[in-house]
């Protein structure tokens, strides 16, 4: 059964669907242009979940709302750079300001740091 998200604030109670044993209500899905973020964020909106989305290629990120739209999904898709914290800290703001935060991290975008192991870097 399919209990639907309520908005935080406001003096909304912040209710949730039950998935695997977990209430959750919010997730942010990283790197949501294609591939697995893309998937991950496509199914949990279809289980009710709302969902925002970031990634780098913007014409992705809106043919990804149109189409979870379609579908009855509550998507928000956020150009966002995983490398830029200013952009992060700006998602996040936004993120508490519309739900109230967030309940569930799928890190799916990766960047990486080329170094010797040894320099911890």
């Amino acid at each position: 059964m399919k209990i639907p998200c309520s908005p935080a604030g406001a003096g909304f109670p912040r209710r949730s669907n039950k998935l695997r044993g977990f209430f959750i209500c919010v997730a942010l899905v990283t790197g949501v242009s294609k591939g697995i973020g893309r998937s991950i964020a496509r199914m949990l909106t279809a289980e009710g979940l709302k969902v925002v989305g970031c990634a780098r290629r913007l014409d992705r990120l809106e043919a990804l709302s149109q189409k979870i739209s379609e579908a009855g999904g509550v998507f928000k898709g956020v150009h966002a750079d995983v490398r830029r914290e200013n952009e992060l800290l700006e998602m996040f703001n936004e993120m508490r300001a519309s739900w109230g935060g967030v309940d569930v991290l799928v890190n799916n975008a990766g960047f990486g740091c080329y170094a010797p192991l040894p320099e911890g870097r």
